[in-house]
């Protein structure tokens, strides 16, 4: 049994996570991992990248997103005070099709549901749910808030809905972040009481929705799986994390007072900056996870469970191209010689405007005489 990485952020959850692809197939492959997951905010900018690395690594690279979910509609964009306009949901690919519904997913978030993120929602989890598994996401899920707070009554019927429409692929998602004493001195923790509030509620959160997903995950039927959402490649980069969340926010880590000359004589930690509440969300070893979940051993098998399942291969040697349709046929119906002939007239016209300013008549006659090949060329290399 080996803990496998299956909430992974880059530096595509743009200002949010600093590790870089190749950071992260690199520690994959010295740790000697299997498999590893991609799941970037909202996109899937790094997928590319991420299973060519992956290949010449020869680690089983496994596509995933962690969505934006809109609380209603996708339409609805009115901020409503006391209220989030988006929750978490983590998805990884199983398959081709599963892929390409993850794409759709990530483009309708961004063309139809955005509203300060791309965002989705149920209708559209429903029309593309397949060849998707669904991990119940972090903190910010609308399953984790309900479970934070207590609520059974609405933590069952959230995550009766997901089942229902994953069934098997659904998993309840398990996070700790706890800290050491000696960490929560060294990196300052202590010093700001505002900063130790915010960690001591959130590990407090957390363990009030840990134990309630496990309760509920027995009581449906529901698997449990250990993640542990990594922003970054290192323990000691949460500082380096934290400026970066600072350049979105505009917020100063550090305030700094000057003397009568200008020259800086105290700095002191600003407490407007963004900050995240714990400093564990880092690329840990499976050694580390598997000790963090000792008692839940069945929620670190589910990692390997869930990556046997992943199995997606993207095609980089067929050409891809997009089906081409002339202006003259938009909306109509038509035959396959219909759209040759219109295809052949477009391209005509489009070279007799202008278009080839350093064409010669000659040019022109022979390049006539070629365009029935030429449309049938495009025609069927876009089918």
């Amino acid at each position: 049994m080996s803990w496998i990485p299956l909430h992974v952020h880059s530096q595509y959850s743009i200002l949010d996570a600093l590790s870089s692809v190749k950071a992260i197939v690199s520690r994959s492959k010295e740790l000697g991992l299997p498999a590893v997951a991609l799941t970037d905010h909202g996109n899937l900018h790094g997928a590319v990248d991420f299973f060519k690395e992956c290949s010449k690594a020869e680690v089983k690279p496994i596509i995933g997103c962690e969505l934006y979910e809109a609380p209603k509609s996708r339409h609805d964009k009115q901020r409503i005070p006391g209220t989030r306009n988006f929750h978490s949901l983590l998805l990884l690919a199983k398959d081709d099709t599963g892929y390409h519904n993850l794409c759709k997913l990530s483009s309708l978030g961004y063309t139809e549901g955005f509203y300060y993120r791309p965002r989705v929602d149920r209708e559209l989890l429903e029309q593309y749910s397949e060849g998707l598994i669904c991990l119940s996401g972090d903190g910010i899920s609308r399953i984790s808030i309900a479970a934070a707070e207590g609520n059974k009554e609405a933590l069952i019927e959230e995550v009766s809905w997901y089942k229902n429409l994953y069934g098997e692929d659904f998993f309840l998602e398990l996070q700790r972040h706890p800290m050491t004493d000696d960490d929560l001195q060294n990196d300052g923790m202590y010093r700001e009481s505002w900063l130790f509030q915010k960690y001591q509620d959130y590990i407090s959160r957390q363990e009030q929705a840990n134990s309630l997903l496990v309760e509920v995950g027995k009581e449906l039927g529901v698997r449990l799986v250990a993640t542990n959402d990594s922003h970054y490649m290192d323990r000691d980069d949460w500082r380096a994390h934290e400026i970066l969340l600072n350049v979105q926010s505009g917020e100063p880590c550090e305030i700094w007072e000057n003397d009568a000359m200008g020259n800086p004589k105290l700095r002191i930690p600003n407490p407007k900056r963004h900050t995240y509440a714990s400093h564990e969300l880092y690329f840990k070893t499976p050694e580390q996870m598997e000790q963090l979940f000792s008692d839940i051993p069945d929620a670190i098998a589910a990692t390997e469970e869930i990556a046997a399942k992943c199995n997606v291969e993207l095609d980089f040697d067929t050409k891809h191209y997009p089906v081409y349709v002339p202006p003259t046929l938009d909306g109509k119906e038509f035959s396959v010689e219909e759209r040759q002939k219109a295809s052949e007239d477009f391209l005509w016209n489009f070279v007799k405007r202008g278009f080839l300013d350093a064409t010669t008549p000659k040019d022109l006659l022979r390049f006539r005489k070629n365009i029935p090949t030429v449309t049938r060329w495009m025609l069927s290399a876009s089918v």
